[in-house]
């Protein structure tokens, strides 16, 4: 253990100054616990600066051993969004295993769940804010594993001063191969009870999918003001996710919904929307379960409404009320997001020519298409008013290959095939625009393949967007 914990020295700190800094763990710097063990707070000095920090003392006895301890430090380490807490050091001396992080100085979401003090507007963000730390570990950049977390619940998500909502807790999370959307890991089961995926619990096997269906039970303890379960003796007393489940299907939300005279109650399309997404983050089906990158989007519109800054929508899209009355008028959607026409011809610089249209784009590739078709074309990457999160099943993918993110159409993968790009299934590839692909599980690049896309110089202005005449199907 001494020789893996090397390679994170920068971040070790001595048992003497974090005993100082809580006064000999002393209960008056005591924050809070669980199963891990207890939680304080003090001031002290650690790899970013000195400032007021969580320690986090395992206790062996409750089952946080070595590999717990471990896997925090790995993952927090080498994973860094403003929507997960920051590892600011460690201390393995003797038989003291401690982990200090930025303090959270609100505490943990599940204390706030029925405060009237707490607005419907700042509960969507929160859940937004811990959406895109989820997202970030689903679908990290450049060379990071996907990092399924485990135990995704209300109690690890810690608040901020200014309410920012972050994600927290590693201990049982688990590296996973890169957006293969069928890809397994077999496993004990872990989590926690009411939270856990019910599939990933009597099957032993796991997919980033159980980490939405442990997210969507979050939803529901937001909505509802209440944990999902109540317990007698230290022991599930009852389940209400179940019960939640089917008032929804049953449209008796209102029975259910959190609500109280101090705060302006969920405005109607708001319900609408974030009741829809947390619905389907509890599919039995994992395949039915929304990626998190489309949970963030709907949170988003969500939050958008509560708000008020929707007014009007295009083509079944919401638009921001800043966007529609100071950006001018909306005729063309990408990704899901409306792009006013001041944007839209700021983009045609690159871009070429984009009619009117609800279009998908891949801004790693420049690949384009009409919103649930196959691909059309090739235009600049990273255009910046296109550069939004493609949603699932954009292009209709049919084939359970993956490039950049997106399933491909069959349409798509008999062009590709025929380029070089092997024909198996179960895979994930990344396409750069000059036509180098990577193998997304192992990060090795594919060799003798030729150019699978057509190189675009960003010099010049692109191919444009427009719609085909007759829609592909």
């Amino acid at each position: 253990m001494d020789a893996f914990l090397q390679q994170f020295q920068h971040l070790k700190i001595q048992l003497e100054e974090i005993t100082s800094a809580t006064n000999n763990f002393h209960n008056e710097n005591y924050i809070g616990g669980g199963g891990f063990g207890k939680v304080y707070k003090g001031e002290m000095s650690h790899s970013k600066g000195r400032s007021m920090v969580a320690i986090k003392r395992l206790d062996r006895r409750h089952g946080q051993g070595i590999p717990e301890f471990l896997k925090e430090i790995t993952a927090l380490s080498r994973y860094s969004h403003e929507n997960l807490i920051s590892l600011l050091g460690f201390c393995y001396q003797g038989d003291e295993m401690i982990l200090v992080y930025d303090h959270a100085s609100r505490g943990s979401l599940d204390r706030y769940l029925n405060s009237p003090h707490l607005t419907w507007s700042q509960r969507l963000k929160i859940c937004l804010d811990a959406a895109k730390g989820l997202r970030y570990l689903h679908n990290p950049r450049g060379t990071h594993q996907r990092l399924i977390h485990c135990d995704v619940k209300s109690a690890n998500i810690l608040l901020d001063e200014q309410w920012n909502g972050k994600l927290a807790d590693f201990g049982l999370s688990i590296m996973g191969p890169a957006n293969e959307q069928q890809s397994v890991i077999v496993t004990m089961a872990a989590g926690t009870l009411g939270y856990c995926d019910p599939q990933y619990a009597m099957t032993h096997t796991l997919t980033k999918e159980s980490d939405v269906y442990s997210f969507g039970v979050v939803l529901f303890e937001v909505l509802c003001g209440r944990l999902c379960c109540t317990y007698s003796n230290d022991r599930v007393q009852q389940n209400l996710v179940r019960t939640w489940i089917e008032c929804y299907e049953e449209k008796k939300l209102n029975d259910i919904i959190f609500k109280d005279t101090a705060i302006l109650p969920l405005e109607q399309s708001a319900l609408g929307i974030f009741s829809d997404i947390a619905y389907r983050c509890l599919k039995e089906s994992r395949e039915d379960r929304p990626r998190m990158a489309e949970v963030v989007i709907e949170l988003a519109t969500a939050l958008q409404y509560q708000k008020g800054n929707v007014n009007v929508t295009v083509n079944g899209h919401p638009i921001p009320s800043s966007q529609h009355v100071d950006q001018g008028n909306v005729n063309v959607t990408v990704n899901g997001h409306p792009i006013p026409d001041r944007l839209v011809k700021k983009a045609e610089k690159l871009a070429g020519p984009v009619r009117p249209g609800d279009y998908w784009y891949d801004p790693g590739a420049g690949f384009w298409g009409m919103m649930g078709c196959p691909c059309r074309g090739i235009i600049p990457p990273f255009i910046e008013e296109f550069n939004y999160p493609m949603p699932e099943k954009c292009a209709d993918g049919n084939t359970n290959v993956f490039v950049n993110g997106r399933e491909l159409h069959q349409k798509d993968l008999d062009l590709l095939v025929r380029r070089g790009l092997p024909a198996d299934a179960d895979r994930s590839y990344v396409i750069e625009i000059s036509g180098r692909v990577l193998d997304e599980e192992s990060g090795l690049e594919l060799e003798g393949l030729g150019k699978l896309a057509p190189s675009v110089e960003r010099k010049k202005q692109g191919f444009g967007m427009k719609p085909p005449r007759t829609t592909d199907v």
